[in-house]
């Protein structure tokens, strides 16, 4: 008998399509806290989170987190928030567990107000349970004792309370649970007293009405209640802590309990499609609206029907948002996925691990028949869940042949047939039976049916593994045999029949035309030295005929080919491959759609091909496709709906190609840092930001300031946000626009004075752009020699001395005249003298002779001296050479290390170098480091082996195995051996250290420090250069304020590549003084990832040498790559 199963069938709103992609945030990913109370997304499009450790911004690429401070009074009042609402004025309200805070998204800065015992315009009670803003944007506060109205205009918080019992009075005590403000300026209050409505009455004064939630049972105690929503027809859902969910009619005053037995409901929230979504303490649920019943939320893998959610909220870009108690932030999309799914073990109860669909047919009553390899046949009802499972019953005539199933047609009569291994099995669909059928009795592999198609005459047509053609008369279920072989080397893939009758057969190396008139071949085509149509060598697949009457063939490893015919009617083909944008040449089977495009499933996704245009659209499991690789023969097409199905190694990929289209949602881009020499500028009145980065329109910089600044900015599209894409700009500056790819964030450095504007323009995945996007001036201020007045001054300046040293030379002139003529006549009287003179001049002359030649011989001595020095230091600095080499790890060692999957690129400056890299091992960790000295050459040597000793007693005698805390000891060895603290000396190093540790997954762990030097990392498969930046510390040198090395921890899958390096390579001239630079640099690391480590060490060599070509080398260079 058939196995029947629904136990663990998907049940999501049937607006959503299955098509969901969902996304688990916990404090790993930087979520402060794994338990949230509430979301908001704010007027910028920012998403924050309240949990019970802090509250959270997110941005689509990192989380900041706002934390309460012991002991400062301008932070966050308390960790532990219930509720967030953001005002008219663009602030966020957090109630707290201590009270309230009011955040200024403009400023940054916190007030808070808190109960004060004898002040009535306080707070009423600490305990902040509910807030919500009216249409006037008052904000009302609910506590444990009572509601508040808060009073938003006034820079002080003061508020009006109602609902309030204090201590000694009769009055009723109110624990406010919710605060709904409706489409009607009504107030509803859910209290532990039941429902209450506060409305405004003539005079400014406020009337309170008390609803009972039961109203036709007289002994129903009032209901605590802790969620309250007015839905999109003006209704109100009411969720109470005993597990009911009411319904009233307003427009009745109507009260219904539409479900019980909910569990305590800690939120209700309507989305976009119009379904109202209920939070419990077991599980997500929703409200099916056709049936009036609740169902409970089930999605395989996520745990969302039976852990505790507290909150939903569904953002612009259209995610729903999930809080949960314990288990972190869900991120449920539905935009980014444009596939719907089908996996066979989500819907059964039995541990399946087979999920290969092997065939696809779907019959009148929307039912999925799928084909599996070994576990028979599955038949899928779509709109309940319920699944079939028929396989082969040994004791069961009426079972299938063989539990492997191949292919599944349907013929013209509107009977399903299935092939098995061993022959054909036609389905009864009423005893749920199969009656079976055999070319011949005993099973042999020439009659082992492969392909089959059936034709317009209620007839099957069949080809078997032995290369023979079939024929079953489905009405006199008989078979019939071709008088010729298909001719081809084993089973053929495909058969269909064209416009004129024929049938074309693709076999594994020819492609036959068939006369099932004639019952013989009538050409036969294959690869050889006579293919005269362009048959390539390998393997025809599917043979695809479309609506036009047009030929399609799928090829694997060829592409698609197209049948097209000269003016004599003979055929041939023409190749589409990866070169005319398909995703792959490895394809396997056509469908066209509705629009006369063709969709076609490969072994990299599903492409879509417009025949008229020649283009192709490419989809991946990015988009939604339960796999990249899918199964020949395996795909159906419904031409009522237009639905596609196409199968493969994870299941099924639905869909209807009208509805595949890009997400239209625009992104807001929006400021998230701003940065002077990598670190964050705090906004203040005499920084540079004056508001917070997001609301920032103008920076202004002084000339030092502008050394190096940097932005950072997010696109702030929810729906898998990891691939939105950007573009900067520095107007005035950049050419023309950098495109950036995922990374959001730039630098520069060396900015000229002047007034520039910043553009970023971003995309969500699928490449839609915000055009406009953000836009911030950036004014930088000239230096002080650069200014207006400077320059006048000295242009004044250099006139006055101009004109000054004009009158002087007249002057000069004219005295020199005077003393010429005066000159003239002494010069006269002193020839006679000169005369003399020559004579004792020329003795003097001699006798200088001597004296020089006395000299020459001394110069002579000195030079034979200096040689003799010279030749001694160098002896000295080739000794030291050979000291440092000794020092630096071995080629065993490396290789003992890394066997060889690693290089060392090692170019010292000089004849000795600043540069060494130190390696050692604690425990099962590898520690492997890159160091930078100060200096070159001799100075630069000694700091190395300094340097050198002292790792050797952190790591290999203290046993320290954390990068950070290595770095943070050499600090200190570093200030004590070189004294630091009395000379002020700045000596020191800058590092990068990373400590490898396999784990039992065959995957690495690798924890990273950095002082001053990133971490540069390359991700299997990945076309992206990671960066991990270094902590903002050299090594050596003494801060005013304290800073620490933090350390970064990755898991990584095998191949990774890592590459760690000094500042040699990046810091290289080349011949007009330009640095190779660090972007430079990453595409270098990505241009050779793909080749051995010992040829990217060549590689980067002649990249190099090439750049330095007429200049000297400027610094000691350094890199290391390793594959772990």
């Amino acid at each position: 008998m058939p196995v029947i199963s629904a136990a663990q069938r998907m049940n999501i709103p049937l607006v959503y399509k299955n098509k969901l992609k969902i996304r688990k945030f916990t404090s790993e990913e930087g979520l402060s806290q794994n338990i949230v109370q509430d979301i908001l997304q704010d007027s910028q499009g920012f998403m924050w989170f309240a949990t019970t450790g802090g509250l959270n911004r997110y941005d689509g690429a990192r989380f900041k987190a706002y934390k309460a401070v012991f002991g400062d009074s301008t932070g966050l009042v308390n960790n532990y928030i219930n509720q967030i609402v953001e005002d008219k004025n663009h602030r966020i309200w957090i109630g707290t567990s201590k009270g309230l805070s009011r955040l200024d998204l403009k400023t940054g800065r916190f007030d808070n107000a808190q109960h004060q015992k004898g002040v009535s315009n306080s707070l009423s009670n600490n305990w902040v349970n509910a807030l919500g803003q009216d249409k006037a944007g008052n904000v009302w506060v609910g506590t444990d004792k009572g509601v508040n109205k808060a009073a938003t205009n006034s820079h002080f918080l003061k508020f009006q309370r109602y609902l309030y019992a204090p201590k000694g009075t009769k009055k009723e005590r109110f624990f406010i649970g919710a605060i709904c403000h409706d489409s009607q300026g009504i107030t509803w209050v859910g209290t532990s007293k039941g429902l209450k409505k506060i409305e405004r009455q003539a005079g400014g004064k406020v009337s309170f009405t008390h609803y009972p939630l039961a109203p036709d049972s007289a002994h129903h105690s009032p209901e605590s209640i802790k969620s309250i929503l007015e839905d999109a027809q003006g209704r109100l859902w009411i969720g109470t802590r005993v597990g009911h969910l009411y319904l009233l009619d307003k427009t009745r005053s109507k009260v219904t309990l539409f479900a019980q037995d909910l569990a305590r409901v800690y939120d209700l929230y309507q989305d976009s499609k119009q379904t109202i979504w209920v939070g419990t303490e077991n599980g997500l649920c929703w409200v099916n609206e056709k049936t009036k019943k609740i169902e409970r939320f089930f999605y395989p893998a996520t745990h969302l029907d039976n852990i505790t959610v507290n909150c939903m909220h569904e953002d612009k870009s259209g995610v729903l948002w999930v809080g949960t108690a314990g288990y972190g932030l869900y991120h449920i999309d539905s935009k980014s996925t444009k596939f719907s799914t089908y996996n066979i073990s989500h819907y059964t109860q039995s541990p399946l691990k087979e999920n290969m669909v092997w065939g696809i047919f779907q019959d009148k009553g929307d039912r999925l028949w799928l084909n599996s390899a070994k576990n028979g046949l599955f038949h899928l009802n779509r709109s309940t869940g319920e699944i079939t499972n028929f396989k082969h019953e040994p004791a069961n005539p009426q079972s299938l042949i063989h539990s492997q199933t191949k292919r599944i047609v349907q013929a013209q009569d509107g009977s399903v047939w299935v092939v098995t291994k061993g022959g054909l099995n036609k389905y009864n669909e009423v005893n749920q039976t199969f009656e079976r059928f055999f070319i011949e009795k005993k099973y042999s592999r020439a009659t082992s049916v492969y392909c089959l198609m059936a034709d317009k005459k209620n007839a099957l047509w069949m080809t078997t593994l032995g290369g023979r053609i079939y024929k079953l008369d489905i009405r006199a279920k008989k078979f019939s045999q071709a008088r010729s072989k298909y001719f081809g080397n084993g089973w053929a893939s495909s058969i269909v029949e064209d416009k004129q009758g024929i049938f074309w057969i693709s076999g594994r190396t020819a492609i036959v035309l068939y006369d099932p008139k004639k019952q013989q071949v009538v050409e036969a085509h294959r690869y050889d030295s006579v293919n005269t149509v362009g048959l390539k060598k390998n393997r025809p697949l599917q043979i695809f005929k479309a609506r036009s009457g047009q030929l399609w063939i799928t090829t694997y490893g060829d592409g698609l080919a197209k049948v097209v015919y000269d003016k004599t009617g003979q055929f041939r083909l023409h190749y589409y491959t990866q070169k005319d944008g398909l995703p792959t040449n490895m394809l396997y089977n056509i469908l066209e759609d509705k629009q006369n495009k063709l969709w076609i499933s490969t072994e990299n996704g599903i492409a879509k091909f417009d025949p008229v245009t020649e283009k192709f659209t490419n989809y991946t499991p990015k988009d939604g496709l339960p796999n990249d690789d899918f199964g020949e023969g395996s795909f159906f097409h419904d031409p009522t709906t237009d639905e596609m199905f196409f199968g493969g190694q994870n299941g099924v990929a639905a869909f209807i190609p009208a509805e595949v289209k890009p997400n239209d949602y625009i992104p807001t881009v929006r400021l998230t840092d701003f940065q002077l020499a990598n670190e964050s500028v705090i906004p203040s009145k005499d920084a540079p930001l004056k508001n917070t980065a997001n609301y920032t329109k103008k920076i202004v910089l002084t000339y030092e300031q502008a050394t190096v600044f940097s932005f950072e900015f997010a696109a702030l599209s929810y729906a898998s946000s990891d691939r939105n894409q950007y573009k900067v700009k520095l107007h005035g500056y950049d050419k023309k626009w950098r495109n950036l790819g995922k990374r959001n964030f730039v630098t520069y450095t060396g900015i000229s004075p002047g007034t520039y504007h910043f553009r970023v323009q971003a995309s969500n995945y699928d490449g839609v752009w915000n055009t406009q996007g953000l836009r911030v001036e950036l004014v930088i201020l000239p230096a002080w020699w650069q200014t207006w007045w400077f320059k006048l001054g000295w242009i004044s300046f250099t006139i006055f001395l101009v004109v000054g040293f004009y009158l002087y030379r007249i002057n000069a002139i004219k005295r020199q005249k005077r003393v010429l003529e005066e000159t003239v006549v002494l010069r006269t009287k002193e020839v006679v003298e000169q005369k003399e003179e020559i004579q004792i001049q020329n003795e003097e002359l001699l006798q200088q002779r001597e004296e020089i030649t006395a000299q020459h011989q001394a110069i002579e001595s000195q030079n034979k001296l200096l040689t003799e020095k010279n030749y001694h230091i160098n002896q000295s600095i080739k000794a030291a050479k050979t000291i440092q080499e000794a020092i630096l790890p071995f080629e065993s060692k490396m290789q003992d290390a890394f066997q060889h999957n690693y290089f060392i690129l090692y170019k010292p400056k000089d004849v000795v170098s600043g540069d060494f890299y130190w390696l050692g091992n604690v425990g099962n960790k590898k520690i492997l480091g890159v160091i930078d000295c100060t200096g070159h050459g001799v100075p630069g040597a000694f700091m190395s082996m300094i340097g050198f000793t002292m790792l050797n007693e952190i790591v290999n005698t203290q046993k320290t195995d954390n990068p950070a805390d290595i770095l943070e000891q050499l600090r200190i060895e570093i200030r004590y051996t070189l004294k630091q603290d009395e000379t002020g000396r700045r000596n020191g190093m800058d590092a990068v250290f990373i400590a490898l540790e396999a784990l039992d997954n065959q995957q690495t762990k690798v924890i990273f420090a950095g002082a001053k030097r990133p971490l540069w990392y390359i991700k299997p498969g990945s076309a992206t250069l990671d960066t991990i930046k270094g902590s903002s510390v050299s090594i050596g040198v003494i801060y005013q304020n304290k800073r620490t090395i933090e350390a970064h921890t990755i898991i990584c899958d095998p191949n990774t590549l890592f590459y760690l390096s000094t500042d040699g390579f990046t810091d290289q001239n080349n011949v007009v003084r330009k640095r190779f630079g660090a972007a430079n640099v990453h595409n270098a690391l990505l241009k050779v990832s793909h080749l051995s480590l010992a040829q990217q060490k060549q590689d980067l060599e002649e990249t190099l040498q090439i750049f330095m070509e007429g200049t000297e080398q400027r610094d000691d260079i350094l890199l290391i790559g390793v594959r772990v």
